[in-house]
């Protein structure tokens, strides 16, 4: 019923100007696109020696990668019928969703911890917010993923950012206390 309501509602703004943008925002959320922008970003912050960040990044997009892949095939929740585009494979969780929030909420974490401008931050975030919503309402817009597929997907790909900076964490943690305790 929710994913009925929600399809409904979002397709009835259905028009050729809306299509173009979703097809082309949509772009944005495919795997090559976001692997070929993790490992810039990575490397951008990498050299800027940013290690902690570039090191991040990339393990929040695996664990985003392993989420997508276990998930999507022990569900194997099949695509909704009507579609402005052909999709393979299953629709839960949504991958374009996953991943997407996998790359920009960590680039979102990078943007809110360099010190930058308040303003920048501020404009930075916004726009990356409007980005990770157009392509998650894109999937639903041209009719490849349900909300659920989609809402999940913005979850787990919230996950995958927790547990990438609890990870980075605790080895930061651990290093700093194997230092302190050899060198007493």
């Amino acid at each position: 019923m929710f994913d009925a309501a929600i399809i409904s509602w979002i397709q009835s703004f259905e028009s050729p100007i809306l299509t173009d943008f979703f097809l082309q925002i949509t772009k944005f959320g495919d795997i090559h696109v976001i692997v070929v922008v993790g490992i810039a970003v990575a490397i951008l912050l990498y050299l800027k020696k940013r290690y902690f960040y570039a090191h991040g990044l990339l393990i929040s997009l695996c664990v985003g990668g392993i989420l997508t892949y276990s998930i999507k095939n022990l569900v194997e929740r099949g695509r909704p019928l009507y579609g402005l585009i052909i999709e393979s494979g299953y629709s839960f969780p949504s991958g374009h969703t996953l991943m997407a929030t996998a790359l920009i909420g960590f680039i979102i974490y990078i943007v809110y911890k360099y010190p930058d401008s308040k303003v920048f931050k501020i404009t930075a975030i916004v726009l990356l917010i409007l980005l990770l919503i157009s392509i998650a309402v894109s999937r639903i817009y041209l009719g490849v993923h349900y909300p659920t597929d989609v809402l999940a997907g913005f979850l787990l790909g919230i996950i995958s950012v927790l547990i990438t900076l609890l990870f980075k964490r605790y080895n930061v943690l651990h290093r700093k206390f194997m230092k302190n305790l050899y060198t007493k």
